[in-house]
């Protein structure tokens, strides 16, 4: 059943008199796909960061013990 299904159905539980229906304007894969790249981006922009951050600190380490 779709979302819009669902919706539809649950209209005539509600106290809204113009029973307007709400239709999302992507599909259900183009939510995912973004969901799933956003995550992708979250988690090499957080290792690329991280590692950058960890070898400053090993160089300014190094230094420090020259």
């Amino acid at each position: 059943m779709s979302l819009v299904g669902v919706i539809q159905r649950d209209t005539y539980k509600s106290k809204n008199k113009e029973n307007r229906t709400v239709e999302i304007p992507f599909s259900p894969i183009a939510c995912a796909v973004v969901t799933t790249m956003m995550l992708v981006l979250t988690f090499y922009a957080g290792r690329w960061y991280g590692i950058k951050l960890v070898m400053n600190r090993i160089e300014e380490e190094i230094e420090k013990n020259d």
